[in-house]
Order: C-alpha cells, then sequence, then structure tokens
C-alpha cells in the first residue's frame, strides 16, 4: 500500500502536512504460500516506512496590543520513520520501530507558544526557548505472555 496525503488545516492554523506512507502488511485472514525452504520465509512482517512534511506558513495577522503575540516565519519540518515485527518460526517475538522527527534540526518556534517571549539566551543569543530539535527514537515492544 502506498499512500500519498495532503492535508490543509483550517486558515487559521496557517498548516500543511505532506505524508508519504510505503506499508507492507500480512493479516491472519489472508493467507499467504509459505514453504519449508528457510530461503522464503521472512522474519520481518508489518513492514512500513513513513516520510512526513510539516508545512507552517507564515504567520504575521496578529493581536499586537499589549504586546501580546509577535509574527513567527515559515518553517517546515521533516520526519521519517519505520517499523516491523520481527518473527522467528512464524511467531512474533517483538516489534521495532524508529523515528527521526525534525530530522534537519530546523530550530523553531510554534506561534502559539507562550515561551517564545522569554529572555534572550546569552549562549546562542536567541529570544525564547525554541521548540525540539532532531529526536531520534527506538522502541523495541517485546510481548510477555503469562
Amino acid at each position: 500500500m502506498i499512500l500519498l496525503a495532503l492535508r490543509l488545516d483550517s486558515p487559521s492554523s496557517k498548516a500543511s502536512e505532506l505524508k508519504w506512507e510505503l506499508s507492507h502488511h500480512s493479516h491472519g485472514t489472508v493467507h499467504h504460500h509459505h514453504t519449508t525452504d528457510a530461503a522464503h520465509r521472512s522474519l520481518l512482517n508489518n513492514l512500513y516506512l513513513a516520510a512526513d512534511l510539516d508545512c507552517y506558513l507564515k504567520q504575521t495577522h496578529i493581536y499586537s496590543a499589549d504586546d501580546t503575540e509577535t509574527p513567527t516565519p515559515a518553517y517546515a519540518l521533516v520526519s521519517l520513520s519505520a517499523g516491523t515485527d520481527i518473527q522467528v518460526k512464524r511467531r512474533k517475538v517483538a516489534e521495532l520501530y524508529v523515528t527521526a522527527d525534525n530530522l534537519l534540526n530546523r530550530a523553531y518556534q510554534n506561534h502559539l507558544s507562550r515561551l517564545k517571549y522569554a529572555d534572550e539566551n546569552v549562549v546562542t543569543g536567541r529570544r525564547g526557548v525554541y521548540n525540539m530539535g532532531r529526536n531520534i527514537t527506538f522502541k523495541v515492544v517485546v510481548p510477555i505472555v503469562l
């Protein structure tokens, strides 16, 4: 299955998302022909790969009275993820996931963040607290049968 979707939120949020996903799923209701030959048995099942591009437009329509809101520049965030089930002798022994968010390590501030009004950071010279930079996550799920 290949999925390509473009989501454009309401005009007030000024955000759009482009997501590409490639998945291979095997379900118990679908019977596959398997041989006893080890070369034809799969160690990985339910494999998926996904790429995500979140685009946020420049926000200049602000409420500037009492210095309560400031303009925010446009930014785009790229993310990748992959996952699979690991099988041994046709039994799922683990699930493995890898996710990389903000892959290009873009410095950005969400428009509605109240932390962007903090004092200047003497190390970076930037005002306010920025959102999270590059974040890579590994997740292993091992089922325990009691």
